[in-house]
């Protein structure tokens, strides 16, 4: 009713007949809840699983959740659901899976990996550009993440960062230099950081993969202790951190953040996006997390 679809049916007789809906999220029905919702008429009968989610102890049914709704919109298409989450190359492959065994002519999503490539096609996208190429029509929840995202040319600042080899990035675009960002993080709260950057990344194009190999740190308030660190070597391999951190205190804590440059090419774009509730104190760029 909030999107009118009731109406649209009811003007046009259509109601999604003729087509099949495939859906990919967690599970389908690791809690045990299908055949009530068949028989109430949440879901039509025969949804066609393809794959369901390996961990079935710890599935929430978001998929059957959501082909509820999408049944309520067209209660005469058929529905498909293959899992997102028994790893990013099953994604993909889930997708075409879709496409070409259950025959959506429809696909969408409400998943993100951590790792998916920021500034060029990963695999899960170079999927859905496939199927697209077959006619298939192809949707994506948008994410939950806003403008939580921190964008920006690599600036080298000269300055020693985490050790010897380490060079900070400058956040400071002025006249002044400042090395470190200052973000708060509430009490009792995780946040995850995603750093990527302006690098092939192996996983989405092969060899030669990333050139550069960057690090995101989270130091104290003062900015002389590191509290977490993303240091893996990427050179060779996808352009990616990932580091999370809990503000295990009572009250909200400020920290610094740090990107800090430790081998290769000086990179054109870093991007960072931020999951759980911070508060980016300077420097914040409120750049695109889609």
């Amino acid at each position: 009713i909030a999107q009118a679809s009731d109406s649209a049916r009811a003007s046009s007789g259509l109601d999604g007949s003729g087509i099949t809906v495939g859906v990919l999220s967690d599970s389908y029905n690791c809690l045990g809840g299908a055949v009530i919702d068949v028989a109430s008429g949440d879901l039509p009968p025969g949804v066609n699983v393809l794959q369901e989610y390996e961990s079935c102890s710890i599935g929430t049914d978001e998929g059957r959740a959501m082909m509820q709704i999408i049944h309520d919109v067209a209660p005469g298409a058929e529905l498909a659901f293959h899992t997102a989450f028994n790893g990013i190359a099953d994604f993909a492959n889930g997708i075409i899976e879709l496409a070409v065994i259950g025959g959506a002519e429809v696909i969408t999503d409400d998943v993100i990996y951590l790792a998916e490539p920021m500034f060029q096609d990963g695999e899960v996208a170079q999927a859905v550009d496939r199927v697209n190429a077959m006619g298939v029509a192809y949707y994506s929840s948008a994410g939950n993440q806003g403008r939580q995202s921190y964008e920006s040319d690599f600036t080298n600042s000269g300055i020693t960062g985490y050790r010897s080899g380490y060079l900070r990035h400058e956040f400071d675009m002025s006249a002044g230099v400042d090395t470190l960002q200052a973000v708060t993080i509430p009490a009792g709260t995780q946040v995850i950081f995603v750093l990527q950057w302006q690098d092939p990344a192996y996983s989405a194009s092969g060899a030669p993969g990333a050139a550069t190999d960057l690090d995101i740190f989270l130091y104290n308030e003062a900015g002389s202790t590191a509290l977490a660190g993303g240091t893996a070597n990427n050179i060779g391999g996808d352009p990616v951190e990932v580091i999370a951190f809990v503000n295990t205190s009572s009250s909200n804590q400020t920290y610094q953040v740090s990107i800090e440059h430790f081998n290769g090419p000086i990179p054109q774009k870093i991007k960072y996006v931020y999951y759980g509730n911070m508060n980016i104190e300077e420097y914040n760029t409120n750049s695109s997390t889609l």
